[in-house]
């Protein structure tokens, strides 16, 4: 119990990052290659990504700690409005009509692409639990990934990797 606690109060305050954590493991990797319709009736796919980056957010609609996450992505995507940056909601809601992911979507005010029926990504990039979130770079891999509550609760650590990410050539 007392480990716990200190690996708690570590994740937390914001000195250490769950190294467990299967997410960080893509890091270095390239992200699967992807082409899904978005709940707009659009694609998207890596291959309109490239040369951009990109946060990759699975999330589900019954999922609590993605109903925190999202505000964050919100903000971020706000922050860096006009720049070489997307996020992209990969919908993971097995079952759930599109209608009743077009409301979560609104009511949650997300200003972002969502793409549905992301099982098959998910699949090829572990992400089993939710929510799971890939920072994904101008080429195509990963340099950042988690799964699970975010351990950077502002999101202020997530923002200023993206910010570093565009800034790079």
């Amino acid at each position: 119990m007392r480990a716990f606690l200190v690996a708690a109060t570590l994740a937390f305050s914001g000195l250490a990052y769950p190294q467990s954590d299967i997410a960080l493991s893509y890091t270095g990797s390239k992200f699967p290659t992807f082409k899904l319709k978005t709940l707009d009736g659009k694609t998207i796919s890596s291959q309109k990504l490239k040369g951009k980056v990109y946060i990759a957010d699975f999330w589900a609609t019954w999922c609590g700690p993605c109903r925190r996450t999202i505000p964050i992505l919100i903000e971020i995507k706000k922050k860096y409005k006009g720049k070489a940056f997307e996020v992209v909601g990969m919908d993971l809601s097995e079952r759930m009509p599109k209608e009743g992911i077009q409301k979560f979507v609104s009511a949650m005010g997300m200003n972002y692409p969502v793409a549905l029926q992301a099982e098959s990504v998910a699949r090829q990039i572990y992400a089993a639990r939710l929510p799971t979130l890939y920072v994904v770079d101008k080429k195509g891999v990963v340099r950042f990934g988690e799964s699970g509550m975010m351990y950077d609760p502002d999101g202020s650590k997530l923002s200023k990797l993206v910010g570093q990410l565009i800034a790079e050539r």
